[in-house]
């Protein structure tokens, strides 16, 4: 009669082991691309969007004031411009007088 050898390790244990580590796997990689994800998108925002062009930002400034103030557009005539906010109020205030 030949001998058996003498083995502790059992199947289902290696079965086990080798399952509870592919799923580790997983969730290791699933968590890396959510954090790769995250860090490309702040990397980004953080060189495109925040950076500004200061020719913009002036730009934008010198429109702003001039929808947001008054100002003279042509003394000869006697033109003016207003804030855009007023002027909507008084278009809106001449529509109501239109349709009554």
């Amino acid at each position: 009669m030949a001998a058996q050898p003498d083995t502790d390790t059992r199947p289902g244990s290696i079965v086990a082991v080798g399952l509870i580590g592919s799923i580790l796997l997983v969730v290791v990689v699933v968590a890396l691309e959510a954090l790769f994800g995250h860090v490309a998108q702040a990397e980004a925002q953080r060189k495109v969007v925040d950076v500004g062009n200061n020719e913009l930002r002036g730009y934008r400034a010198e429109q702003l004031g001039k929808l947001n103030g008054y100002r003279v557009v042509d003394p000869a005539q006697g033109v003016v411009s207003i804030p855009i906010e007023r002027a909507m109020e008084l278009t809106v205030r001449d529509a109501g007088r239109q349709a009554l």
